[in-house]
């Protein structure tokens, strides 16, 4: 596969699915006022206390799938199914990207509260 073939076939695809499922997705499971709705809902109904450790816990279950998609290639030079490939690695990247916005949700009020600190400074 080329660089030319890698990005258009692979990565540009990937970006767009991304963008799609992530944005079907949160009009499933999210409103207006917070993306991360299902999350925090879902804390109460799980053995985790937060929403990042609920959300890689749902990531888990595609992990799994690729480990198998992998562990069949190696044994039994099985191809897998393109279309379920697609979807187990881009669920998977979806998750790590909720997972890393949800941390920087939780990260704004300190930098609200350093950019305050560096204004009175001044």
């Amino acid at each position: 596969m080329t660089r030319k073939q890698f990005v258009e076939e692979v990565l540009e695809k990937r970006i767009k699915s991304m963008r799609d499922v992530l944005d079907k997705k949160n009009s499933e499971y999210a409103d207006s006022d917070d993306v991360f709705k299902a999350f925090a809902l879902s804390t109460s109904l799980s053995f985790h206390k937060t929403s990042q450790a609920v959300a890689w816990e749902f990531m888990v279950k595609h992990l799994q799938s690729i480990q198998s998609i992998i562990s069949d290639y190696e044994k039994k030079k099985t191809l897998p199914d393109e279309a379920k490939l697609e979807e187990k690695i881009g669920d998977a990247i979806n998750y790590l990207i909720l997972i890393e916005g949800m941390f920087k949700e939780a990260m704004e009020p300190a930098k609200l509260e350093q950019a305050r600190i560096k204004y009175t400074l001044i």
